[in-house]
């Protein structure tokens, strides 16, 4: 039994874990944005909890994944609300995002499978935002602000919104099964990609937050 749960268990989640290890070490809640940061990694591990029980027993059960999507995007959007120059423009955003969601998820796609259209806008929402916000600074030629730290956390989830987004948007299993140099697919090459680049980026964030917090 213990064997064929190991094996429900892939890089990606010891990955997890290292990170919340991490975050709970170098990091302070009484700090706002490092409980946003906390809170995101605490709601993947809850998430892949929830994923790695149904697989080995093979259930199917999918509102996880919709909930944490909700979760995820809303929190990344309140991280970024702390540094745009348009904070109130993002509120009304967010309540918009957040009523959409609960929509798409008891009217449009349901709660029995992954709510694509939820992640989408919430993708976009943040890849806009993130764009305009960085184009405002590189206007104001506030370059210190590329350099910073919470620019590496607001850089965070770029890759993964744009890879998922890309692999939801044609909800196409023909394109998701594409298979190229003979044995990888391409759905789990993105997934690994985006995935390895978000913990990354947010392991370097952790590092140097950490590092100012000890030199006081």
């Amino acid at each position: 039994m213990l064997n064929n749960l190991m094996d429900c268990i892939g890089f990606l989640h010891y990955l997890l874990l290292f990170t919340i290890v991490f975050a709970i070490y170098g990091l302070s809640w009484k700090i706002r944005t490092h409980r946003y940061v906390l809170l995101i990694l605490g709601t993947f591990l809850i998430n892949e909890t929830i994923s790695i029980i149904c697989n080995y027993f093979h259930l199917t059960f999918r509102i996880n994944f919709s909930i944490t999507t909700l979760i995820h995007d809303v929190l990344w959007l309140l991280i970024l609300r702390k540094s745009v120059s348009f904070p109130k423009v993002l509120v009304g955003l967010l309540i918009a995002f957040t009523t959409f969601c609960f929509c798409d998820l008891f009217f449009i796609e349901g709660w029995a499978i992954f709510n694509c259209y939820s992640f989408i806008l919430g993708a976009f929402l943040y890849l806009i935002m993130f764009l305009i916000e960085s184009f405002y600074q590189l206007r104001k030629e506030n370059f210190s602000f590329f350099f910073s730290n919470q620019f590496i956390l607001l850089m965070t989830p770029v890759l993964f919104f744009i890879g998922l987004t890309f692999m939801f948007g044609f909800r196409s299993k023909a394109i998701n099964a594409t298979v190229f140099f003979e044995k990888f697919q391409l759905y789990q090459t993105i997934i690994i990609l985006v995935n390895l680049v978000y913990y990354i980026l947010l392991n370097i964030y952790i590092y140097r937050e950490k590092k100012k917090l000890y030199e006081f």
